[in-house]
């Protein structure tokens, strides 16, 4: 910590990071800041993030699921209303990704520049068939 007087404190303390102890990651850090800025990354982000949960939480209602959404729109977390095991989530996460949309039911999702407004059509369209392709299947088992 530079000072012996904190490293008591210091040493109490487990801290880790992505982009630490080596330049090659800094580089490509700082270099991800730069195009943030430049592509007004963070705007772009929100917007897309918005678009996407938007789309999550209608699709899923269009087929008769409840849905709460938390976490920043560009980092959101998806979880289904009376799943406490997270078992439907999975069998959802499961559906999404057997159209090609990999998405998580335990943690939170991270969109990223990439995810233009037409990627992100694409992705509830394959979401909308994946919720659908879960209410046939509840219908079956009830």
């Amino acid at each position: 910590t530079g000072n012996d007087r904190f490293r008591p404190a210091a040493e109490q303390v487990f801290v880790t990071g992505s982009f630490w102890y080596s330049g090659a990651p800094m580089a490509a850090a700082v270099k991800t800041l730069e195009i943030l800025e430049r592509e007004d990354g963070p705007a772009r982000l929100a917007a897309a993030g918005e678009r996407f949960c938007t789309g999550l939480t209608e699709a899923a209602a269009r087929h008769g699921f409840e849905v709460t959404m938390s976490g920043p729109p560009a980092i959101p977390l998806m979880h289904f209303a009376d799943d406490p095991d997270a078992k439907l989530g999975e069998a959802f996460c499961q559906q999404a990704l057997a159209r090609g949309v990999y998405l998580h039911n335990k943690h939170n999702m991270f969109l990223s520049l990439a995810h233009t407004d037409a990627v992100v059509d694409d992705a509830l369209s394959a979401i909308d068939d994946a919720f659908a392709a879960l209410a046939r299947d509840r219908s079956a088992d009830a």
